[in-house]
């Protein structure tokens, strides 16, 4: 897998959205909820500079670890106006990674 795969930019730009909306959105204890989007960016990094295979990336420890930080976040969203949605389609977008990783 190249560091350009459309599935690793895709969740990178979900990344910038969540960053962008975070602070219009009602989650409990918002400093942990921006601080796990910021350990998501880091370790999207990780596997997007791992140079290995799409099959091998979807095992990859780290991307196990965002979807389920992703899956976790997702449950803390308590709104549902355009902010709560997005954040929503973003972290679900992260959260099913590992899969879209399969498909090659």
């Amino acid at each position: 897998m190249e560091p350009r795969d459309y599935r690793i930019l895709l969740a990178e730009k979900g990344v910038e959205e969540l960053k962008r909306i975070s602070n219009s959105l009602r989650v409990q204890r918002r400093k942990e909820f921006v601080a796990r989007i910021g350990e998501i960016e880091t370790k999207l990094q990780v596997v997007k500079y791992s140079y290995m295979p799409a099959e091998e990336v979807a095992k990859l420890e780290e991307l196990l670890a965002i979807a389920d930080m992703a899956s976790k976040m997702r449950k803390e969203i308590q709104q549902n106006d355009f902010n709560g949605i997005t954040a929503e389609y973003w972290l679900e977008y992260i959260e099913m990674l590992p899969e879209l990783m399969k498909r090659g």
